[in-house]
């Protein structure tokens, strides 16, 4: 808003229609573009139409700075000072009175109202007409805080609300308030020309791309300060230092803007100055605050945007292009008081491919803090009517992770979730400082929970560490306690400060954090933990406080000393080298960030990601079974041990994916035992069963007696087969060495009956001896016939050759001569004497003299 606004606006034109319809209707929504006074010209034109006799006019805003210049305007306006007919109420400062009727205050101040009067409360009482401004941000407040009204309506006739904006869908808004009536002015905006880059590709950095950018405009227009939207304060850094000569040269005035400044630093950048200026800002001048005396914007196209992810429990900031109603914004920055020029660094085609809207936060951002505020406001967030409903999988992440902080049971909250509910903390942080509280450690822990809550107070990660590093400090978040009680020790001196690195602003901000929580948790005089009181060991207390606050962030280090970790949840991440916590071999990943980067030529190209951890706090693993047990299971893993060839089991015991404590032992045999073992038999049958050849005869005679004497019961055996055997046998072992020693004729014939073990040595018998007095041994292969060897002199005296199987299975004969050789197979030893015999014998006889050969085989002597 202008601090000096022209006497008329276009919003003036809606200022008669509003009190009319707010006379009727219980809510309005009011469109109004950039620049057209609805922030200030709707809550004075309230108070002059009397809205404020039966209560005080809210106006709620996306930031504090907005809030306050709104307040500062229009108090002076009404030629009075901020606190008197109009005030603020902002984090950590309320400028109101008992005369205040008009309160410009945050999102979030309205939030804790309008929850802190529980389910069966009045939050509302007290107020005429709540005005949400700029809801196109959608912040996580800002849909909260619809939500909870729409329920108050219900119970307030006479309460009234009114959201506002310049870009949004008022049409899905005033259904979502049941069909309310929409007002909306045109506005004023002088004529803008606006330039894309081209298609061509520019492969510079974005500080240099914005340099050549800023020198282009103010070369070619001489009036009018530029305004430069820039993601974050790191590019905005890059790009002050890559303007600075040019800046010298022309007489230039650098400033900067974003949420992390003072307030004043803040005023001055947006407060026109002796000189022209470059003012270079995130996406905190897109709305809220005018940026006066601007006719140029130069728009990277490009935002950190907060982001949530449901599987890995992060939040992650990501640069990506913006919307295309941000790139509205933008652009309306440049036409307010004169025709203005806006330079996109970025193609229309891009422009045109992006959505016309940011996702809400409700839809990308961590849900556990709304949850615990619903809960504790009577609320169920699955049966409620939200605008846009978050998504399925960030509210049950959500649910979980207050369950598994003991601050939610069902839908309800417990008693640690009231307490928690009461602490404007993430509820992560809310249960460090209750677990502080309730160990008499809580000067420690609120300080903890200050720290972590705000900016890191380090103007460089390295601030600080030298020294610390003398006493040994291992611990990133007792690294930060140490800085900070060492600047308060010398009352935050600016001198102090600057020799330890530290920011200023935000070492202000954690001291107002840290007496705002101590004052919401009043501990008990003598149970306070004040500085010089703290538990015996002040480490392991707030080490368990942090697990509390962290149960899931418990890590550990993947190599000992390494940098690489593996999370609970079963992610991987990587620890910040600035990280002190060098040593330990478990840790709570307290601060980890998913980082994602696009290349801002090709927004469309996936973005490269990874999980940092930039505070850790070392983890000893008694703390867990002593303090945590609830949190710890028990696995077990069977595997197979190629070097020892046995099945081994794996015992471990876990915190999530972490494995705490290993131990290993041989495998019990049976069970999944068995298929390991049998795997590893059958990749290596060769010299499994190389010595043991009994093994295959035993099974063709199994066979054999299955097929010819079927009335013998032999078929069971055999369906059982060599791999049915096998089998069997991996049953009673756990490793190969026993199955290769394995008497494997014994095993098999464990598998018949007594009698059966009877039957198959007479019907189907190893060894037979022949009617010379030799005895052979019978060979069965399976699919064959079985057969013998022997030299054909064995065979004199024999009518006919021997049989198996009841006589009704004839050997086959391999008859040999005095050289081993077979001379003649055959199955049928009459007919052998009678066709074959006499040419043989005459063969025989001249090769070898020496040995008798009868003419008739059958009626000579068993042997020659």
């Amino acid at each position: 808003m202008s601090a000096n606004a022209p006497e008329t606006l276009p919003v003036d034109e809606l200022l008669g229609p509003l009190a009319e319809a707010l006379r009727t209707a219980q809510a309005v929504v009011v469109e109004a573009p950039p620049g057209a006074g609805k922030t200030t010209r709707v809550p004075r034109a309230l108070l002059d139409a009397g809205f404020a006799r039966s209560g005080e006019i809210w106006v709620t805003e996306p930031r504090r700075v907005a809030a306050r210049l709104a307040a500062s305007f229009v108090a002076r306006q009404l030629g009075e000072a901020v606190g008197e007919r109009v005030g603020y109420s902002v984090r950590f400062e309320d400028r109101s009175s008992a005369a205040t009727r008009v309160r410009y205050v945050t999102e979030g101040v309205l939030l804790e109202r309008l929850v802190a009067g529980g389910a069966d409360g009045a939050p509302a009482r007290g107020l005429s007409v709540v005005v949400l401004d700029e809801f196109h941000e959608r912040h996580l407040a800002t849909d909260l805080n619809l939500m909870l009204l729409r329920r108050e309506l219900a119970r307030q006739p006479g309460l009234r609300l009114i959201v506002m904006s310049a870009t949004l869908d008022a049409e899905a808004v005033a259904r979502h308030l049941g069909g309310c009536p929409r007002l909306r002015c045109s506005g004023r905006l002088y004529p803008l020309t606006i330039t894309h880059d081209p298609p061509t590709e520019d492969e510079r950095p974005l500080h240099s791309r914005v340099s050549s950018a800023v020198k282009k405009l103010v070369r070619e227009s001489p009036r009018g300060d530029l305004l430069v939207f820039l993601p974050g304060a790191g590019e905005i850094q890059r790009a002050e230092e890559a303007l600075a000569g040019f800046a010298g040269e022309q007489q230039l005035s650098l400033a900067v803007l974003h949420g992390e400044m003072p307030l004043d630093a803040q005023v001055r950048a947006i407060t026109p100055g002796e000189r022209r200026k470059v003012v270079l800002a995130t996406n905190v001048a897109e709305s809220s605050i005018t940026v006066e005396g601007v006719t140029a914007v130069i728009d990277s196209g490009l935002a950190r945007i907060a982001e949530h992810s449901p599987w890995t429990g992060r939040q992650s900031l990501v640069v990506r292009p913006i919307a295309r109603s941000s790139a509205l914004q933008r652009a309306g920055r440049a036409g307010r008081t004169a025709p203005g020029q806006v330079l996109r660094l970025y193609t229309k085609a891009s422009l045109d491919s992006r959505p016309e809207q940011e996702k809400p936060e409700l839809q990308r951002l961590d849900l556990a803090g709304p949850l615990l505020s619903l809960y504790g406001a009577g609320l169920d967030p699955e049966a409620s009517d939200w605008l846009d409903a978050p998504p399925d999988a960030a509210l049950d992440s959500a649910r979980a992770l207050l369950e598994r902080l003991g601050l939610l049971r069902g839908k309800r909250l417990t008693e640690l979730g009231e307490q928690a509910r009461s602490l404007p903390l993430h509820p992560r942080l809310a249960r460090l400082a209750l677990e502080g509280a309730r160990t008499h450690n809580a000067a420690t822990t609120t300080l903890a929970a200050a720290l972590l809550a705000e900016r890191d107070i380090r103007q460089h990660r390295e601030a600080g560490a030298r020294e610390l590093g003398l006493v040994g400090c291992e611990c990133d978040v007792d690294q930060l306690i140490e800085l900070y009680r060492q600047a308060e020790q010398e009352r935050f001196s600016a001198r102090s400060l600057r020799q330890l690195g530290l920011h200023a602003g935000r070492v202000d901000t954690v001291r107002q954090s840290q007496r705002q929580l101590w004052n919401a948790l009043r501990p008990p005089r003598g149970k306070r933990g004040e500085p010089g009181s703290e538990p015996e060991d002040a480490r392991r207390a707030l080490g368990l406080a942090l697990l509390s606050a962290f149960p899931d962030r418990v890590a550990r280090r993947r190599e000992p000393g390494g940098r690489e970790l593996i999370l609970a949840s079963g992610h991987s991440a990587q620890l910040d080298e600035q990280s002190v916590a060098r040593n330990s071999r478990l840790l709570i990943a307290v601060e980890a960030e998913e980082r994602s980067y696009v290349n801002e030529r090709a927004p469309r190209a996936a973005p490269r990601a990874s999980l940092r951890v930039r505070l850790a706090s070392p983890l000893e693993a008694e703390w867990l079974l002593d303090h945590a047990a609830e949190g710890l299971s028990e696995k077990q893993e069977l595997s197979w041990d190629d070097a020892k060839e046995r099945a081994v089991l794996t015992s471990q015991l876990c915190w999530g994916a972490v494995v705490l404590e290993q131990s290993q032992r041989p495998a019990p045999a049976g069970g999944e035992t068995t298929d390991l073992v049998e795997r590893a038999a059958l990749a290596q049958l060769a010299t499994l069963f190389g010595k043991h050849d009994t093994l295959p005869s035993l099974m063709a005679r199994s066979e054999l007696l299955s097929q010819h004497l079927p009335a013998l019961g032999f078929d069971r055996v055999q369906a059982l087969g060599t791999r049915g055997l096998l089998r069997r046998a991996c049953e009673t072992t756990n490793n190969l060495e026993q199955l290769r020693a394995l008497d494997w004729q014994a095993f098999f014939l464990e598998q018949l009956t007594p009698e059966q073990q009877r039957q198959l040595e007479r019907e189907a018998p190893e060894w037979i001896q022949l009617r010379g007095g030799r005895r052979v041994r019978v060979q069965y292969v399976a699919g064959q016939p079985p057969w013998i060897e022997s030299r054909l002199q064995d065979f004199f005296g024999m009518q006919a050759g021997p049989s198996v199987c009841s006589g009704r299975v004839p050997l086959t004969l391999h008859l040999l001569a005095p050289n081993q050789r077979a001379v003649q197979v055959t199955a049928d030893l009459a007919g052998f004497w009678e066709r074959h015999y006499p040419s043989i014998r005459r063969e025989l006889q001249r090769r070898y003299p020496k040995h008798a050969w009868p003419e008739d085989g059958r009626v000579a002597p068993g042997k020659a």
